[in-house]
């Protein structure tokens, strides 16, 4: 032993042959016979050792007597290489020493004695209280590494095993030695097998280290690790509450036992049938499922289906049991926790449901058991309410959206005739009755769209019911654009609504489609007018009409010898020449308020400049 290292193992007293390995005890009833303060009172023997070509040559020194015999050649087998590590064995071989006597001047210190009582210490802390440890499991190639890590994840032992009796056997030390286990670096340790243990990909094998009723079964397992992943199959399953052994139903009982089942295909193997038969607790149902794969001869992926719906009474008893919630919620059902037995009295259950409407017309609801007093599910909209219904059609769209919601029908609904009134209030202010809500039809319109307003009348502030805007075509005559308009009134979507001013709208209509520019022939440029632009040439007044995207569609003259007119009458008889055979044009002039102000003057001023010029 150096003086900066410490090597701290126990060993039975007994004799060892020539050459065999001392191998130090690991199990903890061994170590704990004798109290720290025993052992410190045994009797010590200091051991010096020389190293020479032929190894450490070893002397044992008497602290009582200062007797000193050498024992031969020591070999020392450790692990670690802290300060205090842990001594695993030693093997003694017969030798000669090299000098006759043992290293001179060896003298220990008081602090030396005080490090080896500290070192004793740790090394019974280590027995007596062993380390929390997890267990992380992973497949490296054909076998698979098992890592155990302290709370601060400091790595105390890795182990490969490609057996797989070795592997279960391992990970249930603790409950088959009832105790913990002894790590190569000089620490004990233990650990939860129900929840220290991430088994990573081999979930599959968390029921064979946990379960009783799945230690033995199946009767064949793969020898080797490598053999559970060389052939897999998909396979449905499904869970069942068998209610003729529910400790509940039969009054033998206050919670769920094994009165669960799991459900296989019809063609399911024999000895898988065989494996999951039979009536089982929640936690094991949990456990064999929740991997998502189980063994039974090869490997089978699990696909889990639910086919009650949440909330329904056949629903209830999943509700009552924690792993199968649990099991449910991992594959996106989420069941609220409710007292055990609540199942048996399903036919009582009831729902109180809640109806509101916003300003928006979005429609919020919600529905509590009468039996669990739990409320089912809130949504924020089931509508925008259906304006093209009446009052019992869309009060029935409403109720049964929400029945089908719950999986259940009227009789169901706690006080339904209260339930049915309520949502008649509340349609009722939204104008709903023997016809749907009365609305209003108004047209807005720009260069190139129609839009189509909807509003009720005289309720919610003139709530807009729908809009849809049409792109136009300038180019179609106004009796085809009427006709189409009045088509949509008769039987398109607009038919669908109580429209109070539908002769109105026509007129509207009518009036909207003039000021477009729109004329009574398909085709007909002059339908097209968008803008006009006046100017002078060659003594005569021109006009240019362009449309929308500014294109020239059309020109003419407005007036000739404009100059010759000019000099014969007065401005505002010019003017009024000018408006005359501007009607002349026909179409629209969307900008007729604009010539007249503004381009009139402009025209009047150059040919004053024309005529001046003419006289010059």
């Amino acid at each position: 032993m150096k003086s900066s290292r410490m090597l701290v193992g126990c060993f039975s007293n007994r004799p060892y042959e020539e050459g065999e390995t001392h191998w130090s005890e690991t199990k903890k009833e061994l170590l704990t016979q004798q109290t720290l303060d025993d052992i410190i009172g045994f009797k010590q023997v200091i051991t010096a050792y020389r190293t020479t070509e032929q190894g450490f040559e070893v002397w044992h020194i008497d602290s009582e007597n200062d007797d000193r015999e050498f024992t031969g050649l020591l070999e020392v087998i450790r692990k670690g290489y802290a300060s205090v590590s842990h001594l695993r064995g030693f093997k003694s071989t017969k030798a000669h020493p090299t000098t006759p006597e043992p290293p001179l001047g060896l003298r220990l210190s008081e602090s030396f004695y005080q490090r080896t009582v500290e070192a004793l210490k740790r090394y019974f802390n280590t027995v007596t209280s062993p380390v929390p440890v997890s267990v992380q499991l992973e497949r490296v190639g054909d076998v698979c590494r098992v890592t155990f890590t302290d709370e601060d994840s400091t790595i105390l032992q890795e182990v490969e095993h490609e057996s797989v009796p070795d592997l279960f056997s391992l990970l249930r030390w603790p409950i088959i030695n009832a105790g913990p286990m002894y790590t190569d670096v000089g620490e004990y340790v233990t650990w939860n097998i129900f929840e220290d243990i991430d088994y990573s990909d081999l979930e599959f094998l968390r029921p064979y280290i946990i379960y009783r009723a799945t230690r033995t079964a199946p009767e064949e397992l793969p020898s080797s690790i490598s053999q559970f992943f060389e052939t897999s199959e998909e396979l449905t399953v499904e869970i069942g509450h068998d209610e003729s052994v529910c400790p509940l139903a039969i009054g033998v009982g206050e919670e769920h036992t094994e009165c669960w089942y799991i459900t296989l295909p019809k063609d399911a193997p024999r000895k898988l049938k065989q494996q999951l038969e039979g009536c089982m607790t929640g936690r094991v149902v949990h456990g064999l499922l929740s991997p998502g794969r189980i063994w039974s001869g090869r490997l089978f992926e699990l696909n889990f289906t639910f086919s009650h719906t949440a909330g329904s009474p056949e629903c209830l008893v999943f509700q009552e049991e924690k792993w199968i919630r649990k099991l449910l919620r991992s594959h996106g059902v989420n069941l609220p926790k409710i007292p055990p037995g609540l199942y048996l009295r399903a036919e009582e259950e009831k729902w109180k449901v809640n109806i509101s409407m916003t300003n928006n017309a979005e429609m919020s609801w919600s529905a509590t058991s009468t039996l669990t007093e739990k409320q089912f599910s809130r949504f924020a909209i089931i509508a925008p309410l259906d304006f093209t219904n009446d009052l019992e059609k869309e009060q029935g769209r409403i109720l049964d959206t929400i029945f089908q919601r719950i999986g259940v029908t009227s009789e169901k609904i706690y006080q339904f005739s209260k339930t049915k009134e309520s949502t008649t209030d509340i349609l009722e202010s939204w104008g709903f009755g023997d016809t749907s809500p009365p609305c209003e039809l108004s047209i807005e319109h720009n260069d190139s769209e129609i839009s189509f307003v909807l509003k009720l009348k005289d309720v919610k502030d003139d709530y807009e019911v729908a809009r849809a805007t049409n792109q136009v075509d300038m180019n179609t005559s106004r009796e085809t654009e009427e006709e189409g308009f009045y088509e949509t009134l008769q039987d398109g979507w607009l038919s669908k609504f109580s429209i109070v001013n539908e002769e109105e709208s026509r007129k509207k209509f009518s009036e909207v489609l003039v000021h477009m520019g729109f004329s009574d022939q398909d085709g007909g440029t002059r339908s097209s007018l968008l803008h006009l632009s006046l100017y002078v040439e060659d003594g005569c007044i021109k006009w240019m009409a362009k449309n929308e995207y500014g294109q020239a569609i059309d020109n003419g003259v407005l007036l000739e010898d404009a100059v010759e007119w000019f000099q014969t009458v007065s401005i505002e008889e010019f003017k009024e020449i000018l408006k005359m055979n501007l009607k002349g044009i026909g179409g629209n002039i969307r900008n007729l308020n604009d010539v007249l102000e503004g381009e009139f003057e402009d025209i009047i001023d150059e040919i004053k400049e024309s005529f001046f010029m003419h006289r010059d």
